[in-house]
């Protein structure tokens, strides 16, 4: 566990972390954030392809990213963008995903879920569901494999994975092949979860709290463990997890909590804690020491994962 004495990494001290840090913890910051969400729109890397699909019976539109050139079936991942339930769009993690998918091939799937402050608890996560059924449904239109569906998201997302999961688990509606949770945002905090100076969190204890505010707009307290995954009494017949949080996140207590019990319920998993990291290193920061490492860690290990679940040569 991170001290009050650990420093953050000093080549993370990027501008983008500084601004973030400097937002006002309110409306407006939000807004601003989300704003700042679509700025990758205009992004195209080379050898993949990007398509919008909206999906049938519902008010939801997906991006679907491939690579251009591939051969046969290709395992799915479903990504589930962050920005605390509230903000956000999938249209951030442009760059992100194409990074996944030149460590190896697969077909991302993003849905523009519904955000908090228009739509709380359970709008998001069933629009994280209803995705699932159709990635698995679409499998061969997709030319991608119904047996090898995985989910992945970072914070927010991170969170919508984890509940996801428990979610076709308990309605046995789809069978994720495993997923990866990533500093994930899993239930409420305060001042007290923070393990360093709670003026150096990127995602401060105020965001949080208005973002959960949110997101449980009219939900009975305690709140289902759908909506707050640490909740959940057991988590037996979860799909293999990884993650990795930095020791500057706030949710770094949580993360580890989440992933100890899953060890203690039998799942496979594997969370990497990065000294001097904080929430979204490796996007704010993605050229700092400790941005290099997370992102050789995450693409590794999704490589290895894949590997192993589609039984496939890396390509």
């Amino acid at each position: 566990m991170a001290d009050v004495r650990t420093a953050i990494d000093p080549t993370a001290k990027t501008s983008a972390y500084r601004f973030f840090t400097k937002l006002p913890d309110n409306r407006l910051g939000f807004g601003i954030l989300h704003s700042l969400s679509y700025l990758q729109r205009w992004s195209r890397p080379k050898g993949i392809d990007l398509q919008i699909v909206t999906l049938p019976n519902a008010p939801l539109r997906v991006l679907v990213r491939r690579p251009k050139h591939s051969a046969g079936s290709l395992p799915m991942v479903l990504h589930l963008h962050g920005g605390g339930f509230a903000i956000g769009s999938p249209w951030q993690d442009l760059d992100l995903m194409a990074r996944y998918i030149d460590a190896r091939p697969a077909i991302f799937v993003a849905p523009a879920y519904r955000l908090a402050l228009k739509a709380p608890y359970p709008a998001a996560l069933e629009d994280a569901h209803t995705t699932l059924v159709w990635m698995y449904s679409q499998a061969k239109a997709l030319q991608g494999r119904d047996d090898q569906i995985f989910v992945m998201g970072e914070s927010a997302g991170g969170g919508l994975t984890a509940a996801l999961s428990l979610l076709a688990r308990d309605r046995r509606s789809v069978a994720v092949a495993a997923q990866f949770a990533n500093y994930a945002m899993l239930s409420p905090t305060s001042k007290d979860d923070a393990s360093c100076d709670p003026h150096t969190l990127s995602w401060s204890v105020e965001k949080n709290s208005l973002a959960w505010a949110w997101y449980l707009r009219g939900v009975s307290n305690p709140p289902p463990y759908y909506a707050v995954p640490t909740r959940a009494p057991s988590l037996k017949g979860l799909p293999p997890t990884y993650g990795f949080v930095g020791d500057h996140d706030l949710f770094l207590k949580q993360n580890v909590r989440f992933f100890d019990q899953l060890a203690e319920d039998g799942v496979t998993s594997d969370l990497r804690v990065f000294k001097g990291a904080y929430h979204g290193t490796e996007l704010l920061a993605p050229d700092s020491d400790s941005g290099r490492a997370i992102w050789t860690h995450a693409l590794e290990t999704y490589a290895s994962v894949l590997e192993q679940h589609t039984g496939r040569q890396q390509s």
